[in-house]
């Protein structure tokens, strides 16, 4: 038997120019990828639902039944000013007891004018040992 969990936060959007568009870099689209004994597979997309209006997904799969699977999603927004991505103050989590798989899918409301990505999080815990892989989605203007 499994139970889903999906905690949910306020949105904050910080006060920056979006005028170009950040730089691609090679970890976008993509999760770092490390040895692990649970972790099988961590994905993460980020859509546009309408004019202001991102959509995303996670999820996580393990090899086998493990005690905790999840998935996290945080909302970032380019900073232009500093050529960094911050977090803009939301995220989403999801997560299954007694399961393998875990999947999320949530929508926000922005700001238009701005660029926007999701940085995801995909966790086990079994028996004890924590195993995490990180990642970030493509891009996409609002």
């Amino acid at each position: 038997m499994s139970a889903i969990m999906c905690l949910s936060s306020v949105l904050f959007t910080p006060e920056i120019s979006a005028q170009d568009s950040p730089p691609k870099s090679s970890s976008e689209d993509s999760i770092n990828i490390q040895s692990t004994d649970y972790i099988r597979d961590g994905e993460a997309s980020i859509n546009k639902q309408d004019a202001d209006t991102v959509t995303g997904s996670c999820s996580t799969t393990s090899y086998s039944y493990v005690d905790r699977i999840h998935c996290e999603i945080y909302l970032q927004v380019w900073d232009e000013e500093n050529g960094t991505w911050e977090e803009a103050g939301v995220r989403e989590e999801f997560m299954n007891y007694d399961d393998n798989h875990v999947f999320g899918d949530t929508s926000f409301d922005v700001p238009k004018g701005f660029y926007y990505r999701f940085r995801s999080i995909h966790k086990t815990v079994h028996n004890g040992k924590i195993e995490v892989l990180t990642g970030t989605t493509p891009y996409v203007k609002m």
